[in-house]
């Protein structure tokens, strides 16, 4: 005699179907359960929660949009953005002038610039991954 559990006669787990547990600040927290979506807390969460993703992907090279509208939003706020560090300090560079960094440069220009290269790197992204689907 073996003492072996014959699988087929082993009784089966009852799987129970459990609604989804939404985490604060995802889409469609502030509309559970039958609530409004008008409380000022969740919709905040909410929109910080949007934010960060939106951050993350631009950052992480994620950042995806197929509307040529939003392309030429980004592209142009992008150009914006890498614009006044070439100004203030490629273009004298060139010209030999040499140009003093200054705390203002540090705190303003150089996070405005690698936002606006973020920003130009995901265009070029989106263009060619639009082109491949064609």
């Amino acid at each position: 005699m073996s003492n072996q559990v014959d699988p087929q006669s082993r009784p089966r787990p009852v799987r129970r179907r459990r609604e989804p547990q939404l985490i604060p600040g995802t889409s469609g927290y502030r509309l559970r359960n039958g609530r409004t979506g008008l409380d000022p807390i969740d919709n905040a969460r909410e929109a910080s929660f949007v934010e960060g993703k939106f951050i993350r992907n631009l950052f992480t090279g994620r950042l995806r949009t197929t509307s040529w509208l939003g392309l030429s939003i980004m592209a142009v706020i992008g150009v914006v953005f890498v614009m006044p560090p070439v100004f203030f300090y490629v273009v004298p560079l060139l010209e030999g002038v040499s140009v003093p960094v200054t705390l203002f440069d540090l705190c303003f220009l150089l996070p405005l610039a690698l936002i606006g290269l973020a920003l130009l790197a995901n265009t070029a992204l989106s263009i060619i991954q639009n082109s491949k689907k064609r």
